[in-house]
């Protein structure tokens, strides 16, 4: 038997080499917050999303918030926070996030916390240049 208020944990990636592990809190994230923060980000893709993740809303709020941690993550510079290693970075990340964007709950209410991270932003040997 599941404990549906257990912890739950997602990796969000985006290409090979960048990733976000997430644990959400659904004793906090609760099912009725989830909702606001899906509807809030476009409420015409809220039920896209929605089925896009078999409707799972505790998954589809996580990968939202993994895709702007990717984000902002990569715009910074990138990130490296290894698991247990570096809590600080990590909380910080997640209070920054969360005050810097629209439609998230403060930090404490949200329920979502990274637990470790890699991204790279892209650098010279990363891109091509074409003459037009």
């Amino acid at each position: 038997m599941n404990d549906v208020n257990a912890p739950r944990r997602y990796v969000i990636r985006y290409t090979d080499d960048n990733e976000v592990t997430l644990e959400i809190d659904p004793a906090v994230l609760t099912l009725e917050i989830a909702a606001e923060i899906n509807n809030f980000h476009g409420p015409l893709m809220a039920e896209v999303r929605l089925a896009d993740q078999n409707g799972d809303l505790l998954a589809t709020v996580a990968r939202m918030f993994g895709a702007c941690a990717l984000f902002c993550m990569a715009a910074d510079g990138g990130a490296q926070i290894e698991e247990g290693e570096a809590e600080a970075a990590a909380l910080y990340v997640n209070i920054t996030l969360v005050q810097e964007h629209e439609g998230w709950p403060t930090y404490e209410e949200l329920g979502i916390r990274i637990v470790s991270a890699y991204v790279a932003a892209p650098n010279y040997h990363d891109v091509t240049l074409e003459a037009v």
